[in-house]
């Protein structure tokens, strides 16, 4: 039994491969090719049995000597990327090594810049504000009045309407979701990406929510449809880009480990990773300079933000989007999924919430771009030991992580890019 990264091609299955759901991917006796590979990525297979495959047989990745310089550096950036997370942790520990391995494989030096930029606390000292002025805000009323100031278009209440309805047809949903011309062609680019990675080109809206089912498709074109209700943020506030950058990491990492639950929905998974943050925009769009002086305080001091929210806005990101989603009447799960992704075992839906919160992690320790937060944020032991997963499967997902990433990235962003 070999781990998907150490599997090459040219070796031969010595058994029949499924896929993390039971689908039947490939049979016993098969060689290998790259194609194979690609597959093997985009259906979550961690590992594979391998047909008399002795462990000289396999062959060590050539590596490019590496600079002493870009290994101080790595190790520097490390320390202080995971200060606040509990390093003992076997789960933790395997993303540092994920880390240090990707940032200093062939001299990484763009990946460990900008990791270094996303942390770097200097660069904000000049604007650190003044304790003794703190500023503060009533967050939750802030959601009250965005939710009666900015309610979502019609299109969107009624795909949530559809989504709480059991007995919402594939072509009423299909219809509703084709009323929004921009919607309907990013959800049929998603369809047709390595998200789902079908062999067969689906063109059409009423054969998406065929394949994927109506409560899937709309809750991924409800996730989807949030993203351009937020624009109006000063980018001096932050950094919108790399705010969805870490949206739509974590909302990847969450459909790929809720693969492993039988009956956990991917989609509505990847759409709660997605929105997991989204509590902070109402504060950043609503009260900037109440937003940014948390914001700032939190990582100039290099101090987890979770309580500074709490201390200043009068609740945490988690608690905001999950009174923006409620509002809104999204399904229960998700809202339960954002309220509690950072105290998973405390909430009615502790397996999705569970899983979020490791999305989060795993994100905020390989993938350079933030939220707001800084930091890599602390693993439970509890929500470990919930969630039953082997520390061995994380190499693996943070691959097929960034094998989809940048495509679905380009999917959402491809018309901001141009504008």
């Amino acid at each position: 039994m070999l781990r998907i990264d150490q599997i090459q091609v040219g070796m031969t299955l010595g058994k029949d491969l499924l896929s993390p759901q039971g689908r039947m991917l490939l049979p016993k006796g098969t060689m290998l090719t790259d194609k194979h590979l690609r597959i093997c990525k985009v259906w979550g297979v961690l590992e594979a049995e391998i047909e008399e495959s002795p462990q000289s047989d396999i062959a060590p990745q050539q590596r490019t000597e590496i600079d002493p310089k870009i290994i101080s550096a790595a190790e520097e950036v490390a320390a202080t990327l995971f200060l606040h997370a509990n390093q003992d942790h076997e789960a933790i520990r395997e993303l540092l090594d994920i880390f240090t391995q990707t940032a200093t494989q062939d001299n990484n030096s763009c990946y460990l810049e900008a990791h270094r930029k996303k942390i770097n606390r200097n660069s904000l000292a000049h604007t650190a504000p003044d304790l003794a002025t703190a500023q503060s805000c009533d967050a939750m009323q802030l959601v009250k009045e965005e939710t009666q100031l900015a309610s979502l278009p019609d299109v969107y209440a009624r795909i949530v309407e559809a989504i709480n309805n059991p007995r919402s047809s594939a072509s009423y949903v299909a219809d509703i979701i084709g009323k929004d011309v921009s919607l309907a062609a990013r959800l049929l680019k998603l369809v047709n990406s390595a998200f789902y990675s079908f062999p067969n080109r689906i063109d059409t809206l009423p054969r998406a929510v065929t394949i994927i089912g109506t409560n899937q498709l709309s809750t991924l074109a409800l996730g989807i449809s949030i993203i351009s209700l937020f624009k109006n943020i000063a980018p001096e506030v932050l950094d919108l880009k790399s705010f969805w950058h870490h949206s739509v990491a974590c909302g990847i990492a969450s459909k790929l480990l809720a693969a492993n639950f039988a009956d956990t929905s991917e989609e509505r998974c990847f759409v709660a990773g997605l929105l997991h943050d989204v509590g902070r925009l109402i504060v950043l769009e609503n009260a900037p300079e109440a937003a940014q002086f948390v914001l700032i305080t939190a990582q100039s001091q290099g101090l987890p933000l979770l309580e500074f929210e709490k201390q200043y806005w009068g609740s945490d990101h988690g608690m905001i989007g999950a009174a923006l989603m409620r509002a809104w009447k999204f399904p229960s799960v998700l809202e339960k999924a954002v309220r509690y992704h950072h105290q998973p075992l405390t909430g009615k839906a502790p397996i999705e919430a569970a899983i979020v919160n490791l999305a989060d992690i795993i994100v905020h320790a390989t993938i350079p771009a933030s939220s707001g937060n800084h930091y890599v944020p602390p693993l439970a032991e509890q929500t470990w030991k919930l969630l039953g997963l082997k520390h061995s499967m994380l190499f693996p997902l943070c691959d097929q992580l960034n094998f989809m990433l940048d495509q679905t990235m380009r999917l959402f962003f491809a018309e901001e890019d141009h504008d």
